[in-house]
């Protein structure tokens, strides 16, 4: 049995028309090598039908947070944790369809430096994931902008939203089915998307 690799799944996309960034098909591995936590980028430029595996040294893949999931074009961040797993080289792969493949090394080492990642929407917290009813979002960081909340099902539909967030937030997502969803936090510059599950 293979232990999971992201403890949570972190994601957020920043469309090019808001940010400026040009969007490209693209996979980048930050900090590489690491001791037991990293990060990957990933984008594409058109909406396609995605799987993201990690592989180890021989080509087997052992685990795949997502499996030909259609998604929006744009740019994506996971957190990887591998604090179960023997130093080595791995790969992390971003796959589209039948039609292409990205893949890069990664090498797990005890012995790499550790980099912090500062941005304001990194320190945005959200618990518990998986969820039952109720699902908790917190700012590490001062709110200075204004801030909302948007809720997706997997076709990009809106069920939720709240126009203004305080510091701690808590809401009530009962009435939900079970399934995967997307909650996206935004203000008038930048945006950060997480994948949550309700159970």
């Amino acid at each position: 049995m293979y232990h999971r690799f992201f403890s949570s799944f972190i994601a957020f996309f920043i469309f090019s028309c808001i940010t400026g960034q040009t969007v490209i098909d693209d996979l980048s591995v930050n900090p590489n090598p690491f001791q037991k936590r990293s990060s990957f980028t990933y984008s594409f430029i058109n909406n396609d039908t995605v799987s993201v595996n990690v592989l180890d040294i021989i080509g087997n893949t052992i685990y795949s947070p997502i499996t030909n999931s259609v998604m929006p074009s744009g740019i994506y961040q996971d957190s990887l944790i591998m604090d179960s797993y023997a130093d080595g080289i791995y790969f992390a792969q971003l796959k589209f369809g039948h039609k292409k493949a990205i893949s890069k090394k990664i090498i797990k080492s005890n012995t790499a430096a550790i980099v912090v990642n500062a941005n304001n929407l990194n320190d945005v917290i959200i618990y518990p994931n998986p969820l039952i009813n109720k699902l908790n979002i917190n700012f590490e960081m001062n709110i200075a902008e204004n801030y909302y909340l948007q809720i997706t099902n997997t076709l990009g539909q809106k069920i939720y939203s709240i126009d203004t967030l305080t510091r701690k937030q808590e809401i009530d997502l009962s009435f939900l089915e079970s399934g995967i969803y997307y909650l996206r936090v935004q203000n008038n510059s930048e945006q950060k998307v997480f994948k949550i599950i309700k159970e």
